[in-house]
């Protein structure tokens, strides 16, 4: 699965670089302030490029799938706010249109996100030691 995951975010990476237009988009949904639209858009390939790099080496692969949870989440919040903000403007993350409608866009983007969040929660199961109410459990303290 995780080869699956990281060449998504090396052709989201890609796209993003080659095909150019990102910060300017991001600067016209109004969702960041001007002056933080362009270093966040060079942020976001260098983010989805570190997915590759991570998810590639074993020994990495679990801080990959954090990142992937992370990125996930904050794209899934991008795309609802874009689709209730009503921006008709779809973004081009992956380099193409995926539906002939942006809200669509947004919004199949957003289940796109969210697949990547569960899939990581799904590469995280096991990985934890003893059930849940022990691995949640704070510890205690003694006064």
């Amino acid at each position: 699965m995780w080869v699956l995951v990281a060449g998504l975010f090396a052709f989201s990476a890609v796209s993003k670089i080659a095909r150019g237009g990102f910060a300017e988009w991001l600067g016209r949904t109004g969702m960041v302030p001007p002056q933080a639209a362009r270093p966040l858009a060079a942020l976001a390939p260098v983010l989805e490029l570190a997915v590759v790099f991570l998810l590639a080496h074993p020994r990495l692969r679990i801080w990959g799938w954090r990142l992937v949870a992370g990125l996930g989440s904050v794209f899934a919040v991008v795309h609802v706010a874009l689709a209730l903000l009503g921006d008709i403007e779809a973004c081009g993350c992956l380099g193409l249109r995926l539906s002939r409608n942006a809200l669509w866009d947004h919004l199949l983007m957003t289940g796109l996100c969210l697949g990547l969040v569960a899939a990581a929660g799904l590469a995280h199961r096991g990985r934890a030691k003893g059930p849940p109410e022990e691995v949640l459990r704070c510890p205690e303290t003694s006064s």
